[in-house]
């Protein structure tokens, strides 16, 4: 039934009952959601000065190389005419979380003229091989060997760690790389102090991360104290699967955070796809086949942990997972947060229903004391 105000005001005017048609809500505590950032990460490389690349391949345990650039750093070692067939990796010296948790080798016999913090695409590079590091959680130590997929000789190599222990760490680190001609870490070992390095940070990784305790997860648990904050900023999101497969989302809603209005979404895009999620936490979100949905503004309120208000979505099929993207904040220099978010499905009253309600019930007011 369509409800429209002279509907509204017919019953309440006819001392009859009107029932207003309401959304049902489609998210729950429980149902999977990861946090996404479609904006691929820049160039940021950057060191301090006790913490130099040259740290890292000076056989001392006790030094590291730590980068801010964090996902995507790494570096670029000339080491001569060599075939890597293993490699190592050493802990730096404090938080665990730093660690890198996977790499990609590349080699090159090209010379070197990709500058220290450069993005190290300056040559011409060949993807030897790609993996998971296991690191232990003793500092200082170095993890199990790596075999590598390679039988040619390069002279210089590129090591870049895509994915760290702990994303909402600001940095990664290591303490020690090591090179060998042979597997699991046999043969010689022929990285030396000697050797020519710069620290890199390959750009196209997302740039999504968030504190420990300011996860997407906190969008479904009800409670508008907590929230989700994404360092990334806008372009940040999030990627949810209602426990309900092949939902048709009418409308959502989002809540403002406890603190900085400015990082309140001001724009969000969303997008919906079947089957199972497939991106990873932390990710660009875009393993998946997305359809846009709707695009449009929000009109959050200067009020903390408040609702902005249903926004409806007209016109969309059913999907099994959704794609919430905030493509504009207040403050687009800000960081982004909310504290919940809910999609509905069903009716979704016309936006006048709201404001013609208390139109209506002046209006039977004002009748009924006339009457008396």
């Amino acid at each position: 039934m369509k409800v429209t105000y002279f509907s509204i005001l017919s019953s309440l005017l006819a001392g009859t009952t009107l029932v207003v048609p309401a959304a049902t809500p489609l998210l729950s505590v429980g149902d999977s959601i990861i946090a996404i950032d479609t904006d691929p990460s820049e160039n940021d490389s950057n060191f301090p000065g006790g913490e130099p690349p040259t740290a890292a391949i000076d056989g001392d345990p006790g030094t590291k190389y730590l980068n801010f650039g964090r996902t995507g750093t790494g570096l670029i070692v000339t080491t001569g005419s060599s075939i890597a067939k293993s490699l190592t990796v050493t802990t730096g010296g404090d938080a665990e979380g730093r660690d890198p948790t996977s790499y990609q080798v590349y080699g090159t016999n090209d010379a070197i003229t990709s500058a220290n913090n450069s993005d190290g695409l300056a040559e011409s590079w060949t993807l030897l091989d790609t993996g998971s590091l296991s690191l232990p959680s003793d500092r200082n130590t170095a993890g199990a060997a790596v075999n590598l997929t390679n039988s040619s000789a390069y002279s210089s190599y590129k090591i870049v760690f895509p994915t760290m222990k702990d994303i909402s760490q600001n940095s990664i680190q290591f303490s020690e790389i090591q090179f060998y001609d042979g597997p699991d870490a046999t043969g010689n070992a022929f990285v030396t102090p000697a050797n020519p390095v710069v620290a890199i940070d390959q750009p196209g990784f997302p740039s999504s991360r968030y504190p420990g305790g300011e996860s997407p997860g906190n969008l479904l648990d009800g409670d508008g104290v907590s929230k989700y904050l994404n360092f990334g900023g806008i372009n940040s999101g999030f990627i949810v699967e209602p426990s309900i497969l092949g939902s048709t989302v009418t409308a959502l809603e989002v809540w403002t955070a406890n603190d900085a209005s400015g990082r309140d979404p001001a724009a969000f895009e969303i997008y919906g796809a079947l089957g199972a999620m497939l991106s990873d936490d932390n990710s660009l979100g875009n393993q998946e086949a997305w359809t846009l949905i709707a695009a449009d503004s929000l009109s959050l309120p200067e009020e903390r942990m408040a609702s902005g208000g249903l926004v409806p979505i007209a016109g969309a099929d059913p999907y099994d997972i959704y794609k919430v993207v905030f493509t504009d904040l207040k403050n687009p220099n800000d960081i982004f947060q909310i504290s919940e978010f809910q999609l509905y499905t069903g009716v979704v009253p016309e936006p006048t229903t709201t404001a013609t309600l208390a139109m209506s019930f002046g209006l039977l007011a004002l009748r009924r004391r006339r009457q008396s």
